[in-house]
């Protein structure tokens, strides 16, 4: 365990590198308290409790608002309790544990688990917040339904394991929750499933004044929910010329590679013609798709979601606003996920035909303001179609009032009663709402 206060000589630099991206807000705990076992967690819990101080909990610091960094209170730091135990058709692995590494060690043996899109994503807060990672719509819609049990210490420093059978309240809880959960988790426990043989991939570029002919062709082909088909379009600019691109990313994951490439060339038989990149389906592994990121190298970021049930009105409006976006390093992405379904009953409760997610990113600090105000703008524009918020990607503490967005109000309402019983002194309270 190490601690350190504010005031000491590596604070700064222990707060700093715990953020992921450029942007390091000003938020300052009172001490931030690096953990490597569940015991040491414990420990540090009781302590809090004994000094009446409010706790964050944070994995590898990778949410794009830094929503666990508050002002004053205790910080603790899980990125060590990164343990992956693979064990018949699961695998048990820490909140601190990277979704490349997870993803490694299952292929190693023939596994796989919808691990988050980013390599560097922990699956502590992936997993709290729903989890919508490689193949998750096969795989569960999002990546808490196959979480099994949680190991976890609550408020009072009392260490528990939690499951359907053992605390279901707080388990329904840990699934979705987000930052609105009140405890610190330890150990998931997670259903894992047999890797797909053929991964195949399609990408196509194609000019930004298209997207509302690519919008119709991918809404059409989620209404069709094709099994094991993963489907992203993205909206960003070429680096050099600084033209904008609508980039299309379809991938297959299965068992047999010519269902794959019968499937990616029917889809692709009804795609616009004026696009460019690979003339036929190429086969993929997940450690190549780990080797680049969606949202490429870490800087400064602001970002936000929704989900909607207009996927194809939704996307012709970002890209609208894509079209004078501040940042050439922005980016912008569609999900289309089909028809909505409905979701096991837990604290993830907010769903819709369409995911989108616009990211602005830059890196001159005298740009904040000109591209801070580019993501409200794109989320103005788009409240017309916006039925709810994801909450792992949403900026809660710009916007609080977003925060409810992320659930329905039956869950919202649930997840009020069950933070009373757990935490009735509030140990583990949401970020303040004034924050910024």
């Amino acid at each position: 365990m190490k601690r350190v206060v504010r005031g000491d000589p590596d604070y700064e630099t222990v707060r700093r590198d715990g953020i992921w991206q450029q942007l390091k807000p000003d938020r300052y705990p009172d001490e931030i308290v690096q953990l490597a076992t569940p015991g040491e967690v414990v420990l540090a819990v009781r302590r809090a409790n004994r000094a009446k101080l409010p706790i964050a909990v944070k994995g590898s610091g990778h949410n794009y608002t830094s929503t666990y960094l508050r002002d004053g209170g205790m910080l603790l730091d899980l990125s060590g309790l990164n343990s992956i135990v693979v064990e018949g058709n699961g695998v048990r692995v820490g909140p601190g544990a990277r979704s490349a590494d997870v993803c490694a060690a299952l292929n190693a043996v023939g596994k796989a688990f919808p691990t988050g899109h980013h390599a560097g994503v922990t699956l502590g807060g992936y997993l709290l917040g729903g989890g919508m990672g490689w193949n998750g719509e096969s795989w569960g819609q999002f990546a808490c339904f196959n979480v099994e049990a949680l190991d976890v210490v609550l408020a009072s420093g009392e260490q528990i394991t939690i499951s359907q059978d053992s605390h279901p309240d707080l388990f329904w809880a840990a699934r979705g929750a987000g930052p609105l959960f009140c405890a610190a988790v330890t150990c998931f426990h997670l259903r894992t499933f047999a890797l797909p043989t053929a991964v195949l991939a399609v990408r196509r570029a194609y000019p930004l004044y298209i997207a509302d002919k690519l919008s119709d062709w991918l809404e059409q082909e989620g209404v069709k929910a094709r099994p094991d088909v993963e489907t992203i379009l993205m909206f960003e600019s070429d680096l050099e010329t600084g033209e904008p691109l609508a980039k299309v990313l379809i991938l297959y994951h299965g068992s047999d590679a010519k269902t794959g490439l019968e499937t990616l060339s029917e889809m692709l038989a009804c795609a616009p013609d004026d696009g460019r990149g690979w003339p036929e389906p190429v086969p993929l592994d997940y450690a190549a798709l780990y080797a680049e990121s969606l949202t490429g190298d870490a800087q400064r970021t602001g970002a936000d979601t929704i989900w909607t049930d207009e996927p194809g009105r939704a996307t012709r409006i970002l890209a609208e606003q894509f079209a004078d976006v501040p940042s050439t390093r922005s980016v912008g992405i569609v999900n289309f996920r089909g028809q909505s379904r409905e979701l096991p009953d837990a604290a993830c409760s907010m769903t819709g035909s369409g995911f989108l997610q616009w990211i602005g990113q830059w890196r001159d600090p005298e740009a904040d303001t000109a591209n801070f105000a580019w993501v409200e703008r794109v989320a103005q524009a788009l409240e017309l179609v916006t039925k709810g918020c994801y909450v792992n990607e949403t900026d809660i503490l710009r916007r609080p009032e977003r925060l409810r967005r992320c659930f329905t109000e039956k869950a919202w309402q649930r997840l009020r009663r069950v933070r009373e019983i757990y935490d009735p002194h509030k140990r583990f309270p949401v970020p303040p709402p004034d924050s910024r």
